[in-house]
């Protein structure tokens, strides 16, 4: 079971930023955050219109939005990269809980593009929808509409955004917190060695089916050390999910799903 040929192994994530201290990470949430600012100021209360808006208009909104989402998404894809790599520095762990908080203050400005568009009567938005300006547009418009149904009050969103950091988003970081200090201890071959979960994982795969049995009893009993505080964090998520599927008027746990997948049950 050697496992040299992966040592040194790691994720190359120079094409986003050289380093979570680079200065124009921060620049680029700050960035979002001011063109998401104007982007309400110039926007808010010109979708939901009365016969409905140009087409025109809403092809240079969802443009903007487009491009804001980019820069704003950037910074966050790079700090959980950076997380899931390697959790055990306080400063990956920092970069996460700051990047979220960022893109949620980014996202709140953005919100009510989403809310105006679902408000629109099926009349007035269909010839928006098919119009030439929104060609390129046009699947994000139509599909935004499957939550007519699901959406709440503005304000009520806002709060369901504000809270999920310290909600659903804390539970997941807490998981992979705790799983990336785990140690597995694999018996293979009289030799004793402790591996990381996805270490563990990839042997499931072994073509030896000892190997594979030994990964499973490992797997196990390495989750077991845990059992009380895994199954803590898997209840509150399922809590949650249910809590959001009733506020939210879901049918039953995976309709949101099927929704966001664009496939019926």
């Amino acid at each position: 079971m050697d496992r040299s040929h992966a040592a040194g192994v790691r994720w190359d994530l120079a094409d986003l930023y050289p380093s979570p201290e680079d200065p124009s990470l921060i620049r680029d949430l700050e960035q979002a955050l001011r063109r998401a600012e104007e982007f309400e100021r110039k926007y808010r209360g010109t979708i939901a219109t009365r016969g409905g808006p140009a087409p025109a208009h809403v092809a240079a909104a969802v443009a903007e939005l487009e491009a804001i989402g980019e820069l704003a998404e950037k910074p966050v894809c790079f700090a959980q990269l950076l997380h899931a790599g390697d959790a055990q520095p306080p400063l990956h762990g920092a970069l996460v809980a700051r990047t979220q908080e960022a893109a949620t203050e980014i996202r709140k400005r953005l919100l009510f593009f989403h809310l105006e568009w679902l408000a629109l009567s099926e009349e007035d938005a269909r010839p928006v929808i098919e119009s030439k300006e929104c060609e390129r547009h046009r699947h994000f418009l139509h599909a935004l509409r499957r939550y007519k149904r699901h959406v709440l009050s503005e304000a009520e969103e806002k709060i369901l955004a504000l809270k999920a950091n310290t909600g659903a988003r804390a539970f997941v970081r807490l998981f992979d917190d705790l799983l990336s200090t785990t140690a597995f201890e694999v018996d293979v071959d009289g030799r004793t060695q402790e591996l990381t979960e996805s270490e563990v994982i990839a042997l499931l795969h072994s073509p030896d089916r000892e190997v594979r049995r030994a990964a499973a009893r490992s797997l196990t009993a390495g989750l077991k050390k845990n059992e009380r505080v895994w199954a803590a964090i898997f209840n509150n998520l399922a809590l949650d999910h249910a809590i959001d599927d009733r506020l939210r008027s879901y049918a039953d746990p995976m309709q949101a799903r099927h929704l966001a997948n664009e496939i019926d049950a």
